[in-house]
């Protein structure tokens, strides 16, 4: 695992980095880390998503099974008008 070192950090962000990690208990690495990751889409949460967006992503169905699924799901866009009297 490779380090790095922050030269020059803006007393700002010092500042909240510092309050961060008495906040949370967390050191201010981990800290870092963790927003390092967040930038990047590495957390776990968005490892789901993802998977998730290409498990129900329709970009990848041909245009006739587009077709196909759409006139399947159009049932659920009709309104059953004697059940919501």
């Amino acid at each position: 695992m490779s380090m790095l070192s922050i030269r020059s950090l803006p007393k700002e962000i010092e500042k909240a980095l510092v309050m961060a990690s008495k906040k949370t208990g967390a050191s201010k690495s981990k800290i870092v880390k963790n927003a390092l990751a967040q930038y990047f889409h590495l957390t776990e949460k968005n490892k789901r998503s993802k998977k998730l967006k290409k498990f129900f992503s329709t970009s990848s169905l041909t245009d006739v099974e587009s077709k196909k699924l759409n006139a399947a799901m159009e049932i659920f866009n009709q309104v059953d008008k004697e059940f919501w009297k």
